[in-house]
């Protein structure tokens, strides 16, 4: 099938590169736990980068924006929520979220839509600590 019958072919691209639907293998959605039970998902936004694309694109794109401020993290038994100061500009298509446990290497663990500042972060366990950063795209 060309790509103008792909499902995907009215996809857009937010990289550098060009999203070719053609060469999509596999869309695959999971939950963690079999829990016996039905679940509805709801899917209201699908980005699909590339692996170089990835560090090219996103650095290009938040140039123009300014840095989110903070973040700031207020710990309790078993969570941390996570804040920061919102940016306001059309431009902005999401903030990312990074955890460090050792301080220096950070990994992303959530995202959050522009118009809300604030992610909750569930560790599991009481006496975790965690350093956060927070990127905007």
């Amino acid at each position: 099938m060309g790509s103008r019958g792909h499902p995907f072919s009215k996809m857009r691209s937010g990289s550098i590169e060009p999203f070719e639907p053609r060469r999509l293998a596999a869309l695959v959605f999971s939950q963690s736990k079999a829990d016996g039970v039905r679940h509805t998902l709801i899917v209201d936004e699908v980005s699909i980068d590339s692996p170089t694309a990835d560090h090219a694109a996103p650095q290009k794109m938040k140039s123009n924006l300014p840095a989110p401020q903070g973040p700031v993290a207020r710990g309790y038994d078993r969570h941390i929520d996570v804040s920061w100061s919102p940016i306001t500009s059309v431009q902005l298509r999401r903030y990312v979220i990074y955890r460090s446990r050792d301080g220096k290497n950070f990994s992303p663990i959530g995202i959050q839509e522009p118009g809300i500042h604030r992610f909750t972060d569930f560790l599991g366990k009481s006496g975790e600590n965690a350093t956060y950063r927070c990127d905007r795209f």
